[in-house]
Order: C-alpha cells, then sequence, then structure tokens
C-alpha cells in the first residue's frame, strides 16, 4: 500500500504596477478584472509507480481545467461561471 505525504503548497501572488510615465500619467490604463480565487483542499498520495493529487474543485469542468508542471511547481487552474440575477 502507497503512504500518505501532506505537503505546503507555495502560491505566487503577482502584483500588478501601473503602466505609467511622466508623459503619459494614465499609461494604458485599463479596467482590472477582478476574479474570485479559490484555493481547494487537495490530498497528495505517493505510491512506488505515481504520486496522485486529488483537488475538490465542483463545477470545474474537463474543458476549463489546466494543469501544468514546471520547473518543481505544479499548476492547477479551473473556471467555472455562475448565472446572477439580472438586478445584481
Amino acid at each position: 500500500m502507497g503512504r500518505k505525504a501532506m505537503t505546503n503548497l507555495k502560491f505566487n501572488t503577482p502584483t500588478k504596477t501601473p503602466a505609467r510615465s511622466e508623459k503619459d500619467p494614465t499609461g494604458d490604463a485599463q479596467p482590472i478584472r477582478r476574479e474570485q480565487v479559490l484555493i481547494p483542499p487537495v490530498d497528495i498520495q505517493e505510491t512506488d509507480e505515481a504520486v496522485l493529487l486529488m483537488a475538490d474543485m465542483p463545477g470545474v469542468s474537463r474543458e476549463t481545467l489546466k494543469v501544468e508542471c514546471a520547473h518543481e511547481h505544479l499548476t492547477i487552474e479551473g473556471a467555472i461561471s455562475v448565472d446572477l440575477p439580472e438586478n445584481m
């Protein structure tokens, strides 16, 4: 039977710098799109053959799921859309 391993997950939080200069104080400013970010619970299991990662991402379809592994970093992204009432 495989062994269970828990790990500390690191999340990058990029910062945005305004594109401004003395000649053009507004820069090429565009409205920032606000998105809500959810960091789901994750279970990680390691076996002799593989490392299994299970993330609880309700509402995320395979079409919007993006998994990337590069430079020892694993990134999992997904998107859901929620219909809001017309008066909101």
